[in-house]
């Protein structure tokens, strides 16, 4: 049996040296975990300390997108208001006001012959509000143009600017900004800087005059260049009801002639006014009363409506547009199937002026009338067709309806360039003319016959015509002429009994004396292939060529020198 050793014995060395290795062991391994533990807590502080920097840092973004996006919203805001400030609406709260940069003022020197003036009805449109509440929040031209709500000026042709911004904003109300617009380039007539017209698509229908003073109102000379406009219009662009609207920096009043006055007090709804695809044709024929005959004394006269102040921005805005409502419902072109002659410029030996004289006009354009004297003595002249080298053409009627087309000659040109040229009509063609004086003036009266149009020539129907042409031209050249510019603006159509013949126009371009009549037909039937190949290359879509020669008429008469070519209106 064992003896087990007594507990008072001590330990060997074997078993000392174990325990305290054990020890020892312990020992580093709890430095090592103390030692692991601290750079736990260590890291785990740093990654506080980041977390908490990242967390500020997250705070200080957050606060800086807060602020961003509170900016943001201001500037939204802002825009907002300033898109809204700048809103046609805001006119009606206060139009900005026009003010007078200098004290100077030069009288006006105008050269245009005084005018007596009425004051008239003129009725406003009735749902003006309406439009207002459907593009009162469209863009002031006027508004976005003007700083402080006030726009300084100098002269007319600085206040101009400010009323041309009225009117865009104007032409906006009534949601014409596509079809309506302002012609303040180009002179019409002669026009001053400060006077312009009113376009509807290619058609001038109004007048806007500008004037510094107040008083322009009541200035019968003023009032006087407004008639001169007046009666410009009517005559150059058929304007049978004519409207002017003078405008200061802030009163405005409508001038309108004698046959306007039923159309300027008529109450229109804007929403009834039939956009026509034709803009030559008027909507409706208004009711005229026949004047009494004016002449050889002739009456410068115009009617007035109320001035409006820009204190009263509705009224005064619908003022501006209840004119260009009525600028645009007064077109009208007689030469249209089933017209009227409600007004026109009538021209007598001593004078000219204003008549409305309702009748129907004949529509026979391609027959030839017999020119009786009797009665050309009288002529009712509504349209001009254009202006060459030597002299401009109008159409006019007689008082039985019949057309006739009447030249005068440009400055140096003398009674026998007339009769020059209306020998060779008879000697041509075989067709009377007559001279007769209007207003101290010679002129030529000539019958007035149809322009060819496409359906004469286009498609199939080319060969024939060229033939008939090709005719027209053996007969001329062999009795010793040659027309110098035969395009198709100068080929009439004359119905002989059943046949059709082709007659050229603006025998001015006509040479005589010729020796070579095979030479000269030629050259002129290549000048008519050219201008027929301009034609069908440049034509508008869905137009007529009556109108292709309406618009080459116009710019030519735009570009050329007016004094020279148009008679002076007084």
């Amino acid at each position: 049996m064992a003896v087990l050793p007594s507990p008072l014995q001590p330990l060997n060395v074997s078993t000392t040296n174990s325990v305290n290795f054990i020890d020892i062991k312990m020992e580093e391994e709890l430095k090592e975990k103390l030692k692991q533990l601290e750079q736990d807590l260590k890291e785990a502080q740093e990654k506080n300390v980041a977390m908490k920097e990242e967390n500020v840092a997250i705070r200080e973004e957050n606060v800086a997108m807060k602020e961003e996006k509170e900016a943001m919203e201001e500037k939204m805001r802002a825009f907002q208001n300033e898109r809204e400030s700048k809103m046609i609406k805001n006119l009606l709260v206060k139009i900005p006001i026009g003010q007078r940069s200098t004290l100077n003022y030069t009288p006006s020197s105008s050269k245009h012959r005084p005018c007596k003036f009425e004051k008239s009805p003129f009725s406003l449109l009735e749902n003006f509000s309406e439009l207002i509440a459907k593009n009162g929040e469209k863009e002031s031209s006027l508004l976005v143009n003007t700083k402080n709500n006030c726009f300084k000026f100098e002269n007319e042709s600085v206040l101009s600017i400010y009323v041309r911004f009225l009117l865009e904003d104007t032409i906006k109300i009534l949601g014409l900004e596509d079809q309506i617009s302002i012609d303040y380039q180009k002179p019409v007539f002669d026009l001053l800087p400060e006077c312009w017209f009113l376009k509807f698509g290619k058609e001038f229908i109004g007048s806007i005059e500008v004037k510094v003073s107040d008083d322009s109102f009541d200035n019968p000379k003023i009032v006087g260049q407004v008639f001169d406009y007046a009666m410009g219009s009517a005559f150059h662009f058929s304007k049978l009801e004519s409207f002017c609207i003078l405008t200061t920096f802030n009163r405005a009043a409508v001038y309108f002639t004698q046959q306007s006055k039923d159309l300027a007090q008529e109450k229109k709804d804007f929403r009834k006014v039939h956009l026509l695809k034709d803009p030559m044709v008027s909507e409706k024929f208004y009711r005229t009363v026949k004047s009494k005959d004016r002449f050889p004394s002739e009456t410068r006269v115009l009617y007035r409506s109320r001035i409006y102040d820009n204190t009263e921005p509705e009224n005064f805005l619908n003022l501006f547009c209840s004119a260009i409502v009525k600028m645009k419902s007064s077109q009208h072109d007689p030469t249209k199937e089933n017209s009227k002659m409600r007004a026109a410029v009538v021209l007598t030996e001593k004078g000219k002026g204003f008549e409305a004289n309702e009748f129907k006009i004949k529509q026979g354009f391609t027959e030839l009338k017999t020119l009786d004297q009797k009665f050309l003595k009288k002529l009712y002249m509504v349209k001009g067709l254009g202006g060459g080298g030597d002299g401009f053409c109008s159409l006019a009627y007689t008082k039985d309806g019949d057309p006739v087309v009447i030249k005068v000659l440009n400055s140096g040109g003398t009674r026998r360039d007339l009769e020059k040229e209306q020998l060779m009509w008879y000697e041509m063609w075989g067709i009377q003319t007559e001279i007769c004086t209007y207003v101290d003036e010679p002129h030529l009266v000539m019958p007035y016959l149809k322009i060819v149009s496409e359906t004469d020539f286009g498609g199939d129907k080319k060969e024939i015509f060229f033939k008939l042409v090709k005719k027209s031209c053996k007969e001329i050249t062999q009795k010793g002429f040659k027309h110098l510019d035969l395009r198709l603006r100068h080929i009439a159509k004359l119905k002989i009994k059943k046949e059709t013949k082709y007659v050229f126009i603006d025998l001015s371009r006509v040479e005589s004396g010729i020796t070579d009549p095979k030479k000269a037909m030629k050259e002129m039937m290549n000048d008519l292939e050219k201008d027929l190949d301009h034609y069908m290359k440049n034509k508008p879509k869905k137009s007529t060529i009556n109108q292709f020669f309406a618009d080459r008429c116009l710019d030519r008469f735009k570009t050329s020198s007016i004094k020279q070519n148009t008679p002076e209106f007084s």
